[in-house]
């Protein structure tokens, strides 16, 4: 799999105003990788999201994934957001099949996906519970594990851990790592959390703002295995430092 974004711009109009959002975007992400974008409000991450995801156009440029253009939402870009957009009268397994059930799968096809992907995320107890009685935390796992369950070719992620906690957080982001490692999905995953993104990633794309660009990319030398003694140690520290002065510049 790979993801490939070419010379990708978006306007929007404002009172008959054109206003530039992202200009000239060049990224990529090859098969396997987790790669983070970063940037600060209006620097368009989440449009360059949904632009790949198909659920807006772009004014002028490119989107493909595995040599076919990007011409809306499909099963080959799997999708979570910061608010969990779970069915509150739906069970657990219930909101992981849902995807599943609208593409045809036969219940037997669907009751052994969903089985397989909540035992992946941890949730196979509650398959049965509904998403009130679930913490944010747990929501979200049933949120990235319906994204799993049509198997796309790359998880698309905009802020899925925003809205949570900082204990909460940090664990999502151990089980993110792990959830990687486990299945080998491809990640692109937006952040305006620094230590987020050096933390996960290993390609780190910073967009600048007014309007969005490319300001800078920068490799994460770390092995996919990390823990969070990680973020005290000297290296860490200078990735972080690099990311926020590309995006103060």
């Amino acid at each position: 799999m790979n993801l490939e974004v070419s010379s990708l711009s978006k306007k929007f109009l404002k009172n008959g105003n054109p206003i530039v959002v992202l200009q000239d975007i060049n990224l990529f992400v090859e098969n396997r990788e987790f790669v983070c974008v970063v940037g600060a409000s209006g620097s368009g991450k989440s449009t360059l999201l949904r632009l790949i995801a198909g659920l807006d156009s772009p004014t002028s440029g490119a989107i493909v994934v595995d040599g076919h253009p990007v011409c809306g939402p499909g099963s080959d870009r799997g999708l979570v957001f910061q608010n969990y957009s779970l069915y509150p009268w739906m069970t657990v397994a219930e909101n992981v099949g849902f995807g599943l059930k609208l593409q045809g799968f036969t219940d037997a096809e669907r009751q052994q996906r969903v089985g397989y992907y909540l035992e992946v995320v941890g949730l196979a107890k509650f398959a049965s519970a509904f998403p009130k009685t679930l913490s944010g935390g747990m929501q979200q796992r049933v949120a990235i594990a319906r994204a799993l369950a049509s198997r796309p070719k790359i998880l698309l992620m905009d802020e899925p851990f925003g809205a949570l906690d900082l204990f909460t957080k940090e664990s999502m982001q151990e089980f993110l790592l792990q959830l990687w490692q486990q299945t080998g999905t491809t990640i692109l995953m937006i952040t305006h959390d620094i230590e987020e993104a050096v933390f996960l990633a290993q390609r780190i794309y910073i967009l600048s703002a007014n309007p969005g660009t490319i300001a800078g990319e920068i490799l994460i030398s770390f092995p996919e295995s990390r823990s969070f003694s990680l973020k005290k140690s000297r290296h860490f520290m200078k990735f972080k430092n690099q990311v926020s002065q590309l995006i103060r510049s």
